[in-house]
């Protein structure tokens, strides 16, 4: 199994990212010919050797009608000026991205020659990208329109990214805890606290870190391609070591090198079983003076509140007391906001938490049509088999709503209609 180690000690940027990646050892030559394959009117990539803090490592740069993009969004040098309906894009201005819809990105890439898998992800880091703006400023999908995040250069960064991740047949992505910087961005809406709005919207879920500098260290662009890339979220990865590779980033820092390392290894042992493995956190209490009513609210709000599982089991306690223990299951970034629901709002005066270390399948879910009409079921993967199939009962019940028919019905003919993809394998 190839697995890819990425240590964000100083960031993550979409640049970075690529240049990590085709500094362990993507051919560049048949990367920029496919790449350029975008055909966006006066753009194109390049690759050039650096170094930084004295480690040597590559940085990858757009060329676009402005130049290329340096710090604060300004663009510099290698200016080459094209015509775009009779005007030319001669001035230079402070941030003088082009505004563009997700759907005419999307057809950007759709129109490209890139391969179908590359397509496929560059899609997949857009369309997060797109949910993440439209959270944010409280749009539909369809109406976002991007700033920073949709000019070309952020075109050529996902593209690029996500040609190098195909390049190098990656089938197992560890991420360790991203450094976001500090201090305020000054962005298209004005300054903002770091990490961004929709950074910080993009990174729910996934280890961060502050610092080292006060600057705005992993961007949009960043983010989203964690978000759709990333398989696990770990301090390491074991297996040998195949190649290291260093992205440089823009800016430079005196206290350490503005690179991203990316660590290519070779697991063997993996490749005979790759189940999917992760770390989650249990919290556990106690409870034997809270009326059963308040328990019918708290797990629908636990759940909301981003729980993975909750679950309450009769146990005896001290003075022979009736009670039950109540476990709550999650990611470590929902750990505190759900403790502080226990305390707040059931009777128990403290929760112990723990760390489990989880196997789990990988997972998928898709419609089956039954005689009733359509199904949503989630498939669980091994070795990219399918091992089983469930219905989501959530979808049965509001078939069963709709068509007025029982829900074991619905459920069954589920089954009965998953069968055929069980049996594939």
């Amino acid at each position: 199994m190839r697995i890819l180690l990425l240590d964000p000690f100083s960031g993550l940027a979409g640049d970075m990212f690529t240049a990590a990646l085709l500094d362990l050892g993507v051919d560049r030559q048949e990367f920029l010919k496919t790449l350029n394959g975008l055909k966006v009117e006066g753009c194109h990539a390049e690759i050039e050797e650096t170094i930084k803090s004295g480690i040597s490592s590559l940085k990858f740069n757009v060329v676009t009608p402005l130049g290329i993009e340096g710090p604060g969004g300004k663009f510099k040098k290698k200016f080459s000026p094209v015509t775009i309906n009779k005007t030319k894009l001669v001035k230079q201005t402070d941030h003088a991205h082009s505004h563009r819809s997700l759907t005419q990105v999307l057809e950007i890439i759709d129109k490209s020659s890139l391969p179908t898998p590359v397509k496929d992800l560059s899609r997949k880091i857009f369309i997060e990208l797109g949910k993440a703006e439209a959270s944010i400023h409280g749009m539909t999908l369809e109406n976002v329109h991007f700033h920073e995040v949709g000019a070309a250069d952020a075109i050529y960064d996902i593209c690029g990214a996500s040609l190098a991740f195909h390049m190098l047949n990656i089938e197992k992505f560890v991420c360790r805890p991203l450094a976001v910087g500090g201090g305020v961005v000054n962005t298209a809406h004005g300054f903002l606290p770091v990490p961004a709005p929709a950074t910080a919207r993009l990174l729910e879920g996934i280890p961060t870190k502050v610092g080292p500098a006060e600057k705005e260290l992993t961007t949009p662009t960043g983010a989203a391609i964690i978000k759709a890339l990333a398989t696990s979220f770990e301090n390491g990865a074991d297996g040998s070591i195949v190649a290291t590779g260093y992205g440089a980033g823009t800016l430079s820092f005196p206290t350490h090198a503005n690179v991203l390392k990316a660590t290519l290894l070779e697991n063997n042992s993996e490749s005979s079983s790759s189940l999917e493995t992760d770390e989650v956190k249990l919290i556990q209490c106690n409870i034997d003076d809270m009326p059963g009513e308040i328990l019918s609210a708290l797990i629908p709000n636990l759940l909301k509140q981003g729980a993975l599982d909750v679950t309450c089991t009769p146990c005896m306690m001290k003075k022979n007391r009736q009670a039950f223990t109540l476990e709550v299951i999650c990611h470590e970034s929902e750990l505190k906001t759900l403790a502080k629901i226990l305390l707040c709002e059931t009777s128990t005066f403290g929760v112990r938490y723990q760390t489990w270390n989880r196997f789990k399948l990988d997972r998928k879910f898709e419609k089956v049509m039954t005689e009733h009409g359509e199904v949503s079921v989630k498939i669980g993967l091994m070795d990219g088999e399918i091992i089983k199939i469930s219905p989501e009962f959530d979808s049965c019940l509001a078939l069963s709503e709709l068509e007025n028919v029982p829900v074991t019905q619905i459920y069954s003919a589920a089954q009965a209609a998953s069968y055929p993809l069980l049996k594939k394998n």
